[in-house]
């Protein structure tokens, strides 16, 4: 994630974008194998942390869309593992949440489908039309 803020503040997105696309699969590679899924069982926030910077590139080169896949997986990981928790991790749920309805907001999407989409994360978030108002 280091080297693809990196890339992102140089205005390098699609560099960004594969570099966070290969973390994810690096990801699914690991948690194939047991022994890595041990390893990194403590480390959830990062990957959940990861879709989201993803779906924000995404969503900086105005690939709207294709960030929705990244917001469900962040927002499914932070939810999965803690997102309630008042630290770093619960404060980056939160964020993935206003990210998601600002984007789906950006779409042109309507409320009501704004809020079936967040539905279930609604623990992790707060009313969806404070966030839009934001």
């Amino acid at each position: 994630k280091n080297y693809a803020s990196v890339l992102s503040k140089l205005g390098r997105l699609e560099d960004a974008e594969k570099a966070l696309r290969d973390s994810i699969a690096a990801w699914k590679l690991a948690e194939s194998n047991p022994t890595e899924v041990q390893a990194l069982a403590n480390e959830k926030e990062k990957l959940a942390d990861t879709h989201h910077y993803l779906a924000v590139i995404l969503d900086k080169q105005k690939k709207r869309e294709q960030a929705r896949p990244s917001f469900d997986s962040a927002l499914k990981i932070y939810l999965l593992h803690g997102a309630e928790k008042d630290n770093v991790f619960g404060e980056n749920a939160k964020l993935a949440y206003k990210n998601y309805a600002r984007n789906l907001n950006k779409q042109k999407v309507p409320k009501e489908q704004i809020l079936a989409a967040l539905e279930p994360y609604s623990a992790i978030g707060k009313d969806v039309g404070e966030v839009l108002k934001e």
